[in-house]
């Protein structure tokens, strides 16, 4: 496909701000149409780019042989920029037969859902781990007892490695030698144990029950149908696609890499990786996974339109490759600034953050502020030891009580999961049922599978009638919601069983009630100035006008602490826990446009302080010890 002078000047005034232009390298890129991997820097405007290709490729729709175009990434947000930004282009490149989605829709709705119907009838729910690992473990409690005490007795004996059992349990896994735990050579249960059964058999209700599986799952079962159907697979999926894009391709895990790359191996269909090595943060944080393997004749950006030349030397720093990142602004004369703390200080991070703003110059309405971290729960430093305030949704399956249930099912409802609120719902019911005594036709406790054919059988209307009640609910707080429950399940089981219930289970202590805003913004009344908290992760691909990068730890060290101590000591390429958090770090330190404040403890700074020569130190520490 050729792309003239003309059309580049045209995507220029579109896309880019007036008087603009494309760099040599962006124009290369944007003129490519052969099947490439392309690697561009943090702010190199490699969105644009890709925007670019898809305005000249949508000016040629209806393809000639028909075909379409996929444009592929991992996060809706990411989606949805790309359909705001090409505005009544997206309406061509949203038709038949091209397709704009996340690699997890696309998975889903071409491979994994159509080959999920030989397994169940219900339809497909795609959860996040956290959230299958605790409804799995609900099932494990409530109808497989023995197996769960083997695994609360074994996270008793190693629980000082994790934050909780939900954070033990997420790393168990099944292969052909039994049950078993990443990081660890002994197997948990043999193939033919009780416990391997029982925790198979669980994984296996919660998908022919409910139709539950996990983002992981979803791949694993499209990796299996392509074993199955590859050839066929392959033709069906390239004779509908021309055109196909991944955007953030560092962030494919392994499997997905497997299957985008079978999927769209056919000759005929370009098929371009466009993303950064160096940002590669979205992969499981418990295990290592290998790497995007780059090419050979990869086309590249290394020149930055975000931030300052400031900036941009310090990421160098952290690179593995020490590839130098040329800032399009040189520099900008606002150095990397250091807050230097203690224990007794930390409080006073976020106001030197706004003091440093201001002093800058930065302080507008519009402006974007945000106080980023690597880790939101932890035993030792998280986000929420800079703010109080901070929510970080992190809840309690433990609390066998009927106020935990419903500030549960509030949660859920809060955030849009009704398939996970109905899921907490049942297990009341189920507990219920056990206090007054209800038991099934052959005389066993109800468990999450019996009560929910008890429901059909005899409850079916009500309990319909309850679930769009609470889902059309105006507000989720707990009153609300505990009136509909409460309501409906007296109609259900009838003869008033709330007065029959025990005290202590009616009156626990309501714990994990959903936040009223749960905005995580801290605002400063005196200067007008709102930052916003959030993870790294939840803010990768943003721009912001300030940054503060917030040191956090995990497993008896920061993230700071690991990432300088590879810099001090030339080991920029080692695995582990170490490459998550220099590549964190790395993420996190590239958000700015003007301003990177780091949040660094003394006791960090003190060992690592030669790294940031060059850089602006604000010590607020008690310490006598750092250089203001």
């Amino acid at each position: 496909m050729t792309v003239t002078d003309r059309e580049i000047v045209e995507v220029e005034k579109m896309l880019l701000p007036s008087g603009a232009h494309f760099s040599d390298e962006a124009k290369s890129i944007i003129r490519c149409w052969e099947s490439k991997e392309i690697l561009a820097c943090p702010g190199s405007g490699k969105t644009t780019i890709l925007l670019a290709k898809l305005k000249l490729l949508a000016d040629r729709l209806p393809l000639e042989d028909g075909r379409g175009i996929c444009v592929l990434s991992h996060t809706n947000v990411a989606i949805n920029e790309l359909k705001d930004k090409l505005k009544e282009e997206s309406d061509k490149l949203l038709s038949y037969p091209s397709f704009i989605g996340t690699i997890q829709s696309f998975v889903d709705r071409f491979v994994a859902f159509p080959y999920l119907k030989k397994y169940t009838d219900k339809p497909i729910s795609v959860v996040d781990e956290d959230t299958y690992v605790k409804l799995l473990w609900e099932e494990i409690h409530i109808n497989h007892t023995t197996l769960q005490r083997n695994i609360q007795f074994r996270f008793e004996q190693s629980k000082n490695q994790y934050d909780d059992i939900i954070q033990y349990l997420k790393k168990f896994y099944i292969d052909k030698q039994g049950l078993k735990i990443v990081g660890t050579k002994k197997l948990f249960a043999g193939p033919e144990s009780k416990s391997f059964k029982s925790f198979a058999i669980s994984k296996h209700n919660l998908l022919k029950t409910d139709g539950i599986i996990t983002y992981n799952d979803a791949y694993k079962y499209a990796f299996k149908a392509l074993s199955l159907y590859d050839g066929d697979l392959n033709k069906l999926i390239s004779s509908r696609f021309k055109y196909v894009f991944v955007d953030e391709y560092q962030d494919c895990s392994e499997i997905q890499r497997e299957i985008l790359d079978k999927l769209f191996a056919c000759p005929d269909t370009v098929f371009q990786k466009i993303g950064d090595v160096d940002q590669a943060i979205y992969g499981n944080p418990f295990q290592d996974e290998k790497d995007w393997k780059i090419k050979s004749g990869t086309l590249t950006i290394e020149n930055s339109n975000r931030y300052g030349q400031e900036i941009a030397d310090l990421l160098t720093k952290l690179r593995p490759s020490s590839a130098k990142i040329v800032a399009s602004r040189g520099n900008i004369g606002i150095k990397p600034t250091l807050i230097v703390f203690d224990d007794a200080t930390i409080n006073k991070v976020i106001p030197t953050f706004i003091d440093e703003i201001n002093i800058n110059g930065l302080a507008h309405s519009k402006g974007v502020y945000k106080a980023v971290g690597m880790i939101k729960n932890s035993t030792g430093l998280k986000i929420a030891d800079y703010w109080n305030h901070y929510v970080s949704d992190k809840i309690s399956i433990t609390t066998d009580a009927y106020p935990a249930f419903v500030n549960l099912i509030c949660l859920e409802l809060s955030h849009g999961r009704l398939f996970a609120a109905e899921r907490y719902l049942r297990k009341l019911l189920c507990r219920i049922c056990h206090y007054l005594g209800i038991k099934t036709q052959d005389g066993k406790e109800y468990g999450m599978s019996t009560i929910k054919r008890r429901i059909d059988e005899k409850h079916a209307d009500e309990y319909r009638e309850l679930m769009l009640g609470l889902s059309r609910l105006e507000s989720f707080d707990y009153d609300h919601v505990d009136e509909r429950i409460r309501r409906s399940i007296s109609i259900m089981l009838s003869n008033s069983p709330f007065d029959k219930l025990p005290k202590s289970f009616l009156e626990g202590a309501k714990v994990n009630e959903p936040d009223s805003g749960g905005e995580n913004i801290y605002r400063h009344m005196d200067s007008g100035i709102s930052v916003s908290f959030d993870t790294v992760h939840g803010v990768k691909g943003e721009t912001h006008d300030a940054t503060l990068y917030l040191e956090t730890e995990t497993q008896r060290a920061s993230d700071l602490f690991r990432t300088l101590s590879l810099l001090i000591n030339n080991q920029k390429e080692k695995e582990g826990i170490y490459k998550r958090s220099s590549r964190c770090v790395y993420v996190g330190f590239s958000r700015p446009k003007h301003l990177l404040c780091i949040a660094i403890r003394i006791r960090t700074y003190e060992k690592y302080r030669n790294i940031f020569e060059g850089c602006k130190i604000v010590n607020i520490s008690d310490s006598s010890d750092a250089n203001a």
